[in-house]
């Protein structure tokens, strides 16, 4: 059972389409997966509380054809669920960097 915190825009009202993607994401080392992604937005799921606004950092790892990568990210909190003693939070993309993780 999802108890929301905050009011959440419907998806009628999201500017981009986002993808149902389970992803395992460093998060300041909580233990983290992301539910949905979009061009500019990701919803992580983790053990950690964070506050509507507040900055955040966190990275995925990623193996490609090429060898791997890592995709680095930063964000503000825009949204939070608490979610069976975990919590969903709702990140609006702000800066990305990737590199080589060889």
């Amino acid at each position: 059972m999802s108890n929301s915190v905050s009011s959440t825009p419907s998806s009628k009202h999201r500017r981009r389409q986002r993808v149902k993607a389970a992803l395992p994401v460093s998060c300041g080392g909580s233990d983290a997966v992301t539910r949905d992604i979009s061009a500019t937005g990701v919803f992580i799921v983790q053990n950690t509380r964070m506050e509507i606004g507040a900055q955040i950092d966190f990275s995925l790892d990623l193996e490609t054809p090429g060898g791997k990568l890592k995709l680095c990210f930063g964000g503000a909190v825009v949204r939070v669920e608490e979610m069976d003693g975990r919590y969903g939070i709702g990140v609006n993309i702000t800066k990305q960097l990737m590199k080589s993780a060889a």
